[in-house]
């Protein structure tokens, strides 16, 4: 990566190798590790080594394969929890996870050199921090908890926003209230702003079973059934994986599940959310269009 003498618009030069395997490590290690991070609050500029094409079609090219191989990586998540579990009933389980993981073989960069190895790497272990719903198509996280690799979190969060400053289109889809949280996380943090995204146009967001809906259909009808459920031993066939699973009743069903969702978009995934939101932010942090103009739906 290399930086252009001061002028109107100042791009970050990136060269990166075509091999998926070397793009994506270098991609999580460079653009994802901390030293770049001040450097990314700019469009990008992107070649692919010993190819001569340069231009906005290339850039976009590599916007869409880093995206979605960054996705794709396979990292160890012993331990962790699905994020779509639903409520534990006789006919509800869990549903089972998959994955992918990769290593470093290089983005190159005179300002940060990543490590040689990016850890537990192999194309057949580990599994994906994301998990693509079967009916939706649309991705989500696979588990709650500490991500094994906030690198490769914080490096997808500046793909979005590079994507965003290029008008690239993601190569993967996620639901519009991902777009949602990753904007209220920069909001008390714009740069020479007190107004919060999500409260400068709007009264604070209150979450609902569309929200859950969109993330993942199984778990919202299941909350529905449970909304129906209208017998004493509604506790007992209904359970969910949260701080305060002890406290349904018969009474209170919906003042539960709307508890629950508020607690499920705001606090479960704040570990990934937040490299998320610091890769995103380091690239649109300080643009003044973005921050009066971009909303979820323009995302």
């Amino acid at each position: 990566a290399s930086e252009r003498p001061r002028g109107r618009v100042r791009k970050l030069h990136v060269e990166v190798s075509r091999d998926p395997t070397a793009l994506v490590t270098g991609v999580i290690h460079t653009i994802g590790g901390l030293d770049l991070q001040r450097m990314l609050a700019r469009p990008i500029a992107v070649k692919f080594h010993g190819e001569p094409a340069s231009g906005p079609g290339v850039t976009r090219e590599f916007l869409r394969l880093a995206t979605q191989g960054v996705v794709d990586a396979r990292f160890p998540l012993a331990g962790h929890r699905t994020c779509c579990s639903t409520p534990a009933t006789s006919s509800a389980a869990p549903e089972a996870a998959e994955a992918a993981e990769a290593r470093w073989a290089g983005a190159s960069s005179s300002s940060a050199a990543p490590p040689p190895d990016a850890g537990d790497a192999g194309q057949g272990r580990g599994e994906t921090i994301w998990e693509c719903d079967p009916e939706l198509r649309t991705y989500w996280f696979r588990a709650a908890g500490p991500p094994p690799e906030p690198m490769a979190l914080r490096a997808l969060g500046a793909l979005i926003g590079f994507s965003a400053l290029s008008r690239s289109l993601l190569p993967i889809a996620f639901p519009p209230v991902f777009f949602e949280l990753l904007l209220r996380g920069l909001g008390p943090r714009w740069p020479r702003s007190g107004i919060s995204v999500t409260c400068s146009r709007a009264p604070p967001r209150v979450f609902g079973l569309a929200d859950m809906a969109a993330v993942c259909p199984a778990m919202a009808r299941s909350l529905e059934r449970l909304l129906e459920y209208d017998e004493d031993d509604v506790a007992e066939l209904f359970t969910l994986d949260w701080p305060r699973a002890d406290e349904l009743r018969r009474d209170n069903r919906a003042h539960y599940v709307h508890e629950y969702l508020q607690w499920y978009f705001t606090e479960r995934y704040v570990d990934q959310m937040g490299p998320l939101v610091d890769g995103f932010r380091a690239v649109v942090g300080g643009s003044m269009l973005l921050r009066s103009m971009v909303d979820p739906p323009q995302l």
